[in-house]
């Protein structure tokens, strides 16, 4: 079982983190944090108050884009583990021309991107607000 997932979750968090370190280290080296520091501001507040809550927004675009990825990534992990799935489901109706069972496996990944586009917009939209108080 870790394989599978080491297999699917290094290429996003790889991703996600080198465009948050890129991001987050210049908010770091900005002169607004400059001033928090020369304040006596710990680095940990720094950290997860400020930098991480004006970088949280793009993050969780960046994750939400990621996910059809790991959709066309899932069809190779589960046919070569040979892990029953929505992936090897979906490459076996294309393969096997099962136009029924694709149309259902498209509408229901097209639900759960939707749904998960709608929660990562909701979760945005409530960040920036906790940033303008």
């Amino acid at each position: 079982m870790v394989l599978p997932g080491v297999s699917l979750g290094v290429r996003t968090f790889s991703r996600i983190y080198l465009f948050g370190l890129e991001v987050g280290t210049r908010e770091l080296n900005s002169p607004y944090i400059r001033i928090l520091k020369t304040r006596g501001f710990s680095d940990f507040t720094i950290i997860y108050k400020y930098i991480l809550y004006k970088i949280l927004p793009l993050i969780l675009i960046l994750i939400v884009l990621d996910l059809s990825s790991l959709l066309s990534g899932a069809m190779i992990v589960e046919e070569i583990f040979f892990f029953p799935g929505i992936g090897k489901s979906t490459f076996t109706a294309i393969k096997n021309m099962d136009e029924n069972l694709l149309r259902a496996l498209l509408l229901y990944s097209g639900i759960i991107f939707y749904t998960l586009t709608r929660f990562a917009r909701i979760i945005q939209q409530s960040i920036m607000n906790i940033q303008e108080l």
